[in-house]
């Protein structure tokens, strides 16, 4: 190795502390280049770091006669000299003074060395002194450049500020310099360039393989970047390198404890650790110190770890037995492990070595703190307020947090302090990287124990204000748990605090999705948290989820059920679902459990907080008065009035006072307990807020009700008040006013001024005055808290089909935020969508996602990063969409399950993707998706009746029929269900009893209030039954309806289009002024052209092909020549683009036409190409017409067998097809199989109404040949009466039938 590299090696393990460990490796150097001053130099700072100062004086002697290390040579001494005992003073009066000599002549190398002296024994400013004058004499000598760059890196570490590269300059002279890339590598560990920094180390990992230094830099950066597994396995390839790595095994130990929680896996590492701390750094006082404070602060109480601690402590204070640090950490260690009087004794012994030692003090005042005996909590109170005044201007968090906990009885100045802790610790860690410094600086220890703290205030809870839109400021306390649940996610108790204070400050969101990591993350097995869980998602009122959680709990943990929070949180559950009795048991059982209610059989109270002891108490007067037992709950509420009295939730107790007036039906006495609750109370906002809801819900008048927010806003003025009486005059349509409310908000100037904007914005578009809205928006968007609003403007312009202007608003705003980028490039992909232009939208969705997930990425543990997360589960739902819309259903599937995997009870997303499973005919998978989607909304009827449509789609038709029966059993009046029971009953040929769920519907919905629903189902009946005319007027009337209309005109054409010449349709099923048509076909045309253009596709892929599909199909009905190649033309057109390739509607359409053409090979061809298509649902009309045509052609081919195959499969999926029956006789009947033929006419006129009175001319004349005289007697009797003169059934058939009959 060369000089160099054993140079960088020394000093690297010099800035590690490993002080015995480069005195080893020094001395090997300097046995190699003995003629080394510079190595001679290190040598005496190692001994004198060791401790040996005569040794250091007699090497650093040996400098003396050489110039260029002399001076440094000097400060040595100088240092020896100073921590050496028994020297004359004047000794080092004369060191100093030629060290004052040397400086002044000293060369560019001997300041550079000085510095380099200086900053390796830590005297950092010095060492910038003696760095600056070698720059500024030579700035481009290589050691100096070396020394000033490391002296700068550790400023910066102090300081955080940026500097200047130092080490680059010596590289582009000396690429391979070492300790220039070293330092280089540590620079850009300081700037946060982490990949930087190891792709330098990478390059020194592979030239010196044997060297494990380089590693542990490496290791140190991925532990910045908390990249667990990077940094085991860097740890286990150190030790291959060095079994006994100092560094490997302590990354093993904080990794077990921060990362994963496993306190028995790193007290082995731990144990480990100090063994070899201990051989390999005897002497060495300092590190052992920072090890214990890092380990003590991490361990969390644990004693195992702290009683190892313990040892190792007292073994070296045996060695050491005059060490005020170590006794002071000793004391500490003891009081974590709550031996206050061993604690005690640590602390007075080295009071009795130095008097003003600020951490033992402290430590005593702490002992005192936790002494219960009677006169301790005096001394400790005397002890805190003296510490507070004598300390030194950083405020100790600590002796902050031991001041919160003598507030007892002033919990708002409790909270300060403990506040003020959190912004000590938080500044701390303010310019530290993360890692073992960051750590004991954050000191996870005390955090906990400042949460714990936290959790016993009653911080009141402001459910009845908007969240949204009023968000109180941030507590530095949230934030300091915050940053400790980053910096150690597997201290499982940092969530379970956290989550609990989220839940009591009303934030119950965030308080989900802390517990949803801990128990998805982390750990699932914890009791705490599913009870915490229950707890909250109880408060949100999904309490089947609380039911679950609750039962996890228990089968983790059977002592829950000790805890008075399992009682509680069951009993709101059994409340909900109107099990009263149990539930009044399960309140009674929690207040026996929380030392509400005095009972000998429960052993250990367990307290709970102010706020759990308000809810309880509500919720157990609730039940009382739901039961109607209403002097129990009066008796209880005396109860909690007297318990709660002179804390926060007194106010709360009132409210409940009112709620119980309220349930016995005496509005004045809950009105006057309301307005008991003064403005100056915590829940005055809310009691006002049911004030105001009482005047509305109950007395009607909303003129008291809005008095009620004025009233707010008289004793509370600010834009809270402001921004809620905007809401009132909102919420009883009076925008005008509510405009004035949220001027008066935004004068006050509040920090959520772009929530109020947004509002005042909507208030304005209510009001229709689009372009003052306009205005609005520019103008607020110019502020810079209000840039979000561009969203709001481009959604104002979308909404005025301004397409050109939302997209310039857009992309303007994209250009300068990037935090909302994501749901920017949504809204931009939405307003091309709108415009028309796909592909683009596409392609911006597409951005959109990858922004979202950059985004999401720098969010770690914040509430939002679920939100972002919604979005992106939007923005894969609308690129979902567009592939279903093109046919790339593969693409659409993967999209949705993306979505899933962001959201996973998205009912949007889930739905969406049953639909899609069903389309492609993956039934299986559709199941499964409707069975997820109705576990997250039972009550969702698309879901039921796609299961519904399963089953009919898996030819089980029964049960299909079932599901849509029980849909319309439950809600009669269910017009999805009652149409897709008439498809069902169609298919199946089973129709007879569908008048009467019509009748159903009709009376469940009231005379006089004829919805657009019935009258579609009815025509929808009637079209199936055959009876044209009756279609025709019941769609009619459906056909301005919304929901409905659509569907009906579609219907309406398609019954017009009917391309048999002998259709049933009359005059009287057109309007007046279509009576000069005297055809009845060019009427139906004529009106089918004028549908035509009524109709308006809703932009969706599938309804624009169906209108261009029934423009050509109404060309074909024409039978005129151009037309039909017109027709012809746009429906190649259509196959000919790739997503329509294969679907069934332009082959229908090519192949009708080439039929009329007389091209009839050409037809053939095209209805070949589909006919093996699989039967889909939304497919089924077009590919049973191209079956029927495919059949018609073989049928004219005397081709029976292909048709018949054909026929088949067209009654398979439509039983009551008129055409297939009819064709399927007319086989038979060229068979001469007149019995099966009449059978066939006779279900094709069953099913067409009886209208079609060639078919009835042919089940007679069959029904004669078979001699089934009667049957061909009946269908005579039925085409005559329709029509007297139809020709040749007298003669032909009815008067055989007779004469047959009566022989």
């Amino acid at each position: 190795m060369e000089e160099q590299e054993y140079i960088t090696w020394i000093e690297w393990l010099c800035y590690q502390f490993y002080y015995n460990g480069m005195l080893n490796h020094v001395k090997q150097a300097c046995d190699v280049y003995p003629t080394s001053d510079h190595l001679k130099l290190l040598l005496s700072l190692a001994y004198l770091l060791n401790g040996r100062t005569h040794d250091a004086i007699k090497e650093s002697s040996s400098l003396m006669n050489n110039k260029e290390v002399s001076l440094p040579g000097l400060l040595i001494q100088n240092f020896a000299y100073k921590v050496s005992t028994n020297v004359d003073k004047s000794t080092i009066m004369q060191i100093d003074i030629k060290i004052r000599d040397e400086r002044r002549k000293a060369s560019v190398t001997a300041l550079s060395l000085s510095a380099l002296i200086l900053l390796l024994y830590k005297k950092i400013d010095k060492a910038k002194d003696y760095a600056d004058r070698a720059y500024n004499v030579n700035p481009v000598d290589t050691n100096v450049l070396l020394a000033k760059g490391w002296v700068e890196l550790y400023i910066q570490e102090e300081d955080n500020y940026t500097k200047i590269d130092y080490f680059n300059a010596v590289l582009k002279t000396h690429s391979k310099h070492f300790n220039a890339l070293m330092g280089t590598a540590r620079y850009k560990q300081h700037c946060g360039d982490y990949t930087g920094a190891i792709l330098i180390l990478n390059s020194l990992i592979v030239h010196y393989p044997k060297l494990s230094f380089p590693l542990v830099e490496k290791l140190s950066n991925q532990l910045a970047m908390k990249d667990w597994e990077q940094v085991l396995e860097t740890a286990n390839r150190i030790l291959t390198i060095d079994p006994n790595n100092l560094d490997a095994i302590k990354a093993h130990c904080v990794v077990a404890l921060c990362k994963d929680g496993e306190y028995n896996e790193s007290l082995k590492h731990l144990q480990l650790f100090l063994r070899n701390l201990i051989l390999v750094e005897a002497k060495n006082v300092d590190l052992l110190i920072k090890n214990i404070q890092l380990f003590s602060c991490i361990a969390c109480g644990n004693e195992n770890i702290l009683m190892e601690l313990c040892k190792i402590t007292e073994k070296m204070l045996q060695q050491n037995s005059n060490c005020g640090e170590l006794m002071v950490e000793l004391g500490n260690l003891y009081v974590l492990l709550g031996k206050i009087k061993e604690a005690e004794y640590w602390y007075r012994n080295n009071i009795r070595i130095e008097e003003s030692s600020f951490p033992a003090l402290i430590g005593l005042a702490h002992c005192q703190l936790l002494d219960n005996s009677a006169n301790a909590r005096v001394l400790a109170r005397q002890q805190i307020d003296f510490l507070m005044e004598i300390q030194s201007t950083s405020a100790n968090p600590k002796l902050l947090f031991m001041s919160s906990i003598l507030c007892e009885d002033d919990q708002k100045k409790g909270l300060q302090y403990l506040n003020m802790a959190a912004k000590v610790l938080l500044k701390d860690c303010e310019s530290i990287l993360y890692g073992y410094k960051y750590l004991t600086n954050l000191n996870p220890d005390l955090c906990i124990e400042i949460g714990k703290q936290r959790l016993t205030y009653s911080v009141h809870d402001t459910s009845s204000m908007d969240k949204g839109s009023y968000e109180i400021e941030k507590e530095p306390l949230l934030d300091l748990l915050e940053k400790l649940a980053e910096a150690c996610p597997g201290l499982s108790n940092v969530l379970l605090i956290l989550s609990k204070i989220k839940m009591q400050s009303g934030k119950l969101e965030e308080a989900l999705t802390i517990l949803k990591n801990l128990l998805d993350s982390i750990d699932s097995t914890n009791a705490q948290g599913h009870l915490l869980m229950a707890q909250t998602l109880a408060y949100q009122g999904h309490y089947q989820l609380a039911l679950q959680s609750l039962e996890m709990g228990l089968s983790y943990n059977f002592k829950v059920r000790d805890d008075p929070i399992y009682h509680m949180v069951n009993g709101i559950i059994q409340k909900e679902n109107g099990d009263l009795e149990n539930c009044i048991k399960s309140f009674e059982l929690a207040m026996l459990y929380a030392g509400l209610k005095r009972n000998k059989n429960i052993a250990e109270v367990k307290q709970i907080s102010m706020q759990d002891k308000a809810v309880l108490y509500l919720e157990l007067i609730s039940g009382y008065s739901k039961m109607k037992q209403f002097n129990e709950a009066l008796a209880l509420m005396e109860d909690a009035i007297i318990e709660l009295q002179g804390t926060a939730e007194e106010s709360k107790a009132t409210i409940g006072y009112a709620d119980l007036y309220l349930e016995m039906g005496e509005l004045e006495k809950a009105t006057e307990h309301l307005a008991k609750v003064k403005p100056d109370e915590p829940y005055y906002v809310q009691a006002h807020t049911k004030l105001a809801q009482i005047h509305l819900k109950y007395k009607r008048d909303r003129q008291a009700f809005a008095k009620c927010f004025r009233e707010l806003v008289e004793h509370c003025p600010g834009p809270k008040t402001y921004g809620m009486l905007g809401d009132a005059y909102i919420s009883i349509q009076e925008p005008e006013r509510a405009i004035e409310a949220y001027e008066q908000a935004l004068n006050q100037n509040p920090k959520d001024k772009a929530i109020i904007a947004n509002k005042m914005g909507k208030a304005l578009i209510k009001t229709h005055q689009y372009i003052k809205a306009i205005s609005y928006y520019k103008d607020m968007i110019k502020q810079a808290e209000c840039k979000d609003l561009k969203l709001d403007l481009a959604r104002l312009f979308i909404k005025m089909k301004q397409y050109d202007k939302a997209e310039a608003t857009l992309v303007e705003e994209l250009r300068i935020n990037l935090e909302s980028r994501g749901q920017q490039l949504f809204l931009l992909a939405k307003v091309r969508e709108k415009a028309g232009n796909i592909q683009a939208a596409l392609s911006v969705l597409k951005e959109a996602k990858e922004s979202q997930m950059r985004y999401i990425q720098r969010l770690t543990m914040a509430s939002s990063a679920m939100e972002q997360k919604h979005v992106v589960a939007d923005i894969c739902v609308a690129m979902a969409n567009h592939a279903s819309s093109i046919r790339d259903y593969d693409q659409a599937v993967l999209h949705y399950k993306e979505a899933l995997s962001y959201k996973a009870a998205d009912i949007k997303a889930l739905l969406s993707l049953a639909k899609l499973y069903m389309q492609i005919n993956n039934l299986d998978r559709c199941a499964q998706t409707c069975t997820t989607l109705l576990k997250a909304d039972p009550n969702n009827e698309a879901a039921s009746v796609m299961m519904a449509d399963l089953a009919f789609r898996k030819v089980d038709f029964e049960t299909a029929a079932f599901h849509f029966r029980q849909l319309l059993l439950q809600k009669p009046t269910y017009w999805t269900a009652l149409a897709r029971l008439i498809e069902v009953s169609r298919r199946t040929g089973n129709m007879d009893n569908l008048d009467e769920w019509l009748s159903q519907a009709q009376t469940a919905m009231g005379s006089g209030n004829m919805e657009a629903g019935l009258y579609y189902c009815t025509g929808l009946l009637d079209w199936r039954m055959g009876r044209l005319n009756s279609a025709l007027r019941n769609f009619n009337y459906a056909r301005r309806d919304p929901e409905w209309g659509q569907q009906a005109i579609y219907n309406m054409i398609e019954i017009c289009l009917d391309p048999d010449d002998d259709s049933s349709l009359s005059n009287e099923a057109f309007n007046d002024e279509d009576m000069e048509y005297q055809d009845s076909r060019t009427m139906a045309l004529k009106t089918a052209y004028r549908l035509l253009q009524e109709l308006n596709p809703r932009g969706s892929q599938h309804e624009m092909l169906t209108h261009r599909l029934l423009g050509n199909f109404f060309l074909l009905a024409t039978k005129q020549k151009s037309n039909i190649e017109k027709a012809l033309q746009d429906c190649t057109n259509l196959a000919s683009q790739e997503a329509l390739r294969d679907h069934v509607g332009p082959a229908l359409g090519m192949a009708a036409a080439h039929i009329l053409l007389k091209q009839t090979p050409r037809a053939r061809n095209h209805l070949k190409r589909v006919s093996k298509n699989v039967w889909t649902f939304e497919d089924a009309e077009y590919l049973e017409r191209c079956w029927l045509l495919l059949a018609d052609i073989y049928v004219q081919s005397s081709k029976y067998d292909l048709a018949n195959e054909l026929l088949k499969r067209v009654l398979q999926h439509n039983a009551t097809c008129v055409r297939a029956h009819e064709l399927s006789g007319y086989i038979a009947e060229k068979d001469q199989n007149y019995r099966e033929a009449s059978v066939r006419y006779a279900q094709a006129w069953k099913f067409g109404g009886k209208s079609k009175l060639s078919i009835g001319y042919k089940l007679a004349y069959c029904s004669l040949k078979g001699k089934s005289y009667a049957d061909a007697i009946e269908a005579c009797n039925e085409v005559l009466r329709q029509n007297p003169d139809y020709p040749r059934i007298r003669k032909d058939v009815l008067e055989k039938a007779i004469n047959n009959l009566r022989t």
